[in-house]
């Protein structure tokens, strides 16, 4: 299965089949590919970009639009 987002192998570490093993469930190991379908890092900085576009579009609607403090 490869990333949806960056299309590269996603490599599940134990892998699937170890998962599906290892399930008390019974839940084959294409469950699990199915599940896992993107990288972390690369759904994380989707959400990111996502994020930061979303507050440009608000401030070019209203410059009065700050971003959020961090503490």
């Amino acid at each position: 299965m490869n990333c949806a987002i960056c299309g590269k192998p996603v490599i599940l570490i134990p892998s699937a089949q170890e998962r599906a093993r290892k399930d008390g469930c019974g839940n084959p190991a294409s469950y699990y590919t199915a599940i896992f379908t993107t990288h972390a890092d690369c759904a994380l900085a989707k959400s990111r970009q996502e994020t930061s576009d979303l507050l440009a579009r608000l401030r070019h609607l209203d410059p009065r639009v700050t971003l959020p403090c961090r503490t």
